[in-house]
């Protein structure tokens, strides 16, 4: 037995010894590293989500829209539905281009035969001279018409639907549209409560949208006096790219449950904020600026612009912060306009 125990130990010495001689080699063996593997070599720009869309007119024209991963040149042809497709050289001959962002792009085409069938040829090109593969288009020229389109103000989506209503913020409003002149009105909520001396009895419409014109080329829409705020306020017919996560541009928030009052604010471009009610709390909105860090989520909404109704002063609300509590998104002030207690505003729907 003692033989074979000095058997066993100079075996597993010997092992061991490999071992590390094994794990010098390889630590002094090059590896390969990030700095000598090949630079990834530059692709081409994909785009997708082509489609077209009717633009303002007497169907002649067309608004096209397409994604593209990457900036550069657009470039596009319009070509009758089952002519030649053209190649790349051909597009780049034309004279149709321009800047391409990386995101949603549009191209606006006119002098198009109503009810023909074309098709648009869109392609970018990088910096780098890299062509993107064609996207084609099918599309006809037709009518422009308001029901059915979506708007966009920063995160505020705004769509006018076929039951005759707009939503916008998770409520729903009237709405009226001449498509002569591509004018018309949006209303607003209902009073519950008698503002005579402002001129407004309960049951009488307050905050409404407002008059608003659809651009020539049906790219903007236009508000000349958004909610009696007395500016005006335009909304795109294409998505904000520069939304992030806690941009506060377009988005509403109601006063936590059960206060009666419909109390909203709505956050606008220019830092300013509207405050009113659904309910006629205040005849018309109060209108504050505001200042806002969007890596800190903290903001101060300062003294009013203007008051209305049971206004009182122009008291700011004051300091606030963009938190979630109990699964809701908030306005959130830990000294509401000084009062010495906190305020709690939920944030409403995006449309």
């Amino acid at each position: 037995m003692k033989k074979r125990s000095i058997e066993f130990a100079l075996l597993t010495a010997i092992q061991v010894l490999f071992a590390a001689l094994a794990l010098a080699f390889l630590a002094g063996c090059p590896t390969e590293t990030d700095d000598n593997k090949e630079p990834l070599a530059p692709v081409p720009p994909v785009l997708g989500d082509g489609r077209a869309e009717a633009a303002v007119g007497s169907g002649t024209g067309a608004i096209l829209f397409f994604r593209s991963d990457t900036a550069g040149t657009w470039y596009y042809l319009v070509l009758d539905d089952g002519a030649a497709e053209p190649d790349a050289g051909a597009l780049k001959a034309s004279a149709n281009q321009g800047a391409a962002a990386a995101g949603l792009n549009t191209v606006t085409v006119t002098g198009l035969s109503k009810g023909a069938f074309y098709k648009a040829y869109i392609a970018v090109e990088t910096a780098g001279a890299l062509f993107s593969e064609i996207l084609v288009i099918r599309f006809s020229p037709v009518d422009f018409v308001i029901t059915g389109s979506a708007w966009y103000l920063g995160r505020d989506k705004l769509v006018f639907q076929a039951n005759g209503k707009v939503l916008t913020h998770g409520k729903e409003y009237d709405y009226t549209y001449d498509p002569a002149d591509r004018t018309g009105s949006i209303g607003g909520d209902l009073s519950d409560i008698d503002h005579r001396a402002e001129g407004i009895a309960p049951g009488d419409v307050i905050n409404p949208l407002g008059p608003y014109m659809v651009a020539e080329d049906a790219m903007s829409l236009i508000f000349s006096n958004y909610r009696n705020s007395d500016f005006a306020i335009t909304f795109s017919r294409t998505p904000d790219s520069a939304g992030a996560d806690n941009l506060l541009v377009g988005t509403a928030w109601s006063w936590g449950a059960g206060t009666g009052t419909g109390l909203t604010l709505e956050f606008l471009p220019n830092e300013r904020v509207l405050q009113y009610s659904f309910y006629g709390y205040y005849p018309h909105p109060h209108i504050y600026p505001y200042t806002y860090d969007r890596a800190a989520k903290k903001g101060n909404i300062q003294m009013a612009l203007r008051v209305c109704g049971y206004s009182g002063a122009l008291t700011p609300l004051g300091p606030f912060e963009i938190l979630s509590r109990d699964n809701i998104t908030r306005v959130y002030f830990a000294n509401y306009k000084s009062y010495g207690h906190d305020g709690d505003y939920h944030k409403r729907p995006e449309g």
